[in-house]
């Protein structure tokens, strides 16, 4: 809601300040939200750490528990999945449900965005590699059933997503190629 917000006082500010023409159209946000669901109280991973979580230092624990272990996490392939595929499934429900509501949006002009911050970026990174690799191996199906035009395909074979994507092959992708990805505090080097 406050990223909105901020979004559109300054699309509004800079609107006034040119004096001509419609407002600008409407930034929606729509938060994607992963951590609840993946942290889980009744997940068994979650269950050992809380075990080994020492009394005396809660406060400490708790947010190496909830940084530093998603970042050490994510690199296993059962995590990961996890993440992308809690992602992935609401982006895909969130995008029909705005596709509902605002059946015109696309045919006006209207375009989707990718915004991950910190470890949200090398998920918005995995699922734009998996997009990516989706996207090639629909092209190569339909250049052998129609070869005139295509370029070949060939992957290098380092991760089932190409060489920098997620370590794990994704069945399902997110329903837009997006317009703008914007990465805040990304520690995508490190993943890279």
């Amino acid at each position: 809601h406050t990223a909105r917000m901020a979004i559109q006082q300054k699309q509004y500010e800079r609107w006034k300040k040119q004096g001509t023409g419609p407002p600008p159209p409407r930034i929606e946000v729509i938060p994607i939200e992963w951590f609840n669901r993946v942290h889980d109280s009744s997940n068994e991973l979650m269950k050992s750490l809380k075990t080994t979580t020492l009394p005396t230092i809660p406060a400490l624990r708790a947010i190496a528990n909830d940084v530093v272990f998603d970042v050490l996490m994510y690199l296993t392939p059962v995590f990961c999945r996890d993440v992308l595929d809690t992602v992935t499934q609401q982006i895909c429900g969130l995008h029909q449900t705005f596709q509902d509501i605002h059946p015109d949006f696309v045919k006006h002009g209207g375009t989707w965005s990718l915004v991950g911050h910190s470890l949200g970026s090398v998920i918005c990174w995995d699922l734009l590699a998996v997009l990516k690799e989706h996207t090639k191996a629909h092209l190569k199906t339909d250049a052998e059933r129609n070869p005139v035009g295509y370029q070949a395909y060939v992957s290098d074979g380092m991760t089932p997503n190409g060489p920098w994507g997620p370590p794990v092959k994704m069945d399902r992708v997110i329903p837009f190629v997006p317009e703008n990805t914007l990465f805040l505090g990304s520690p995508l080097g490190m993943f890279l």
